[in-house]
């Protein structure tokens, strides 16, 4: 995350609290995944996705949770968004 020159310092702290509290969210959906907990894997991926919709890893990781549970078409579209809105946005 670059400090843009019209940014002053305290915006650019803020965003990084908030890139900081999404980044969490989505480490423990990760967890929560890892140990099979699907339903609790997708509510942290949410709120990840709520902090910061731009952000697209949530998608991603919420993406191969539905994989994982069987869910293929809802796993595919959900890569299919992800990679989409990353074309979109650009690197985060």
């Amino acid at each position: 995350m670059k400090l843009k020159c019209d940014e002053s310092p305290s915006k650019f702290a803020f965003k990084f609290k908030l890139h900081h509290y999404t980044k969490v969210q989505l480490n423990l959906g990760i967890l929560a995944r890892r140990r099979r907990q699907y339903d609790a894997a997708d509510s942290h991926f949410e709120r990840a996705q709520a902090i910061e919709p731009g952000f697209c890893e949530p998608t991603y990781w919420k993406a191969l949770t539905a994989l994982n549970q069987g869910r293929m078409q809802a796993g595919m579209d959900g890569l299919r968004a992800g990679a989409y809105t990353r074309l979109l946005l650009g690197p985060t």
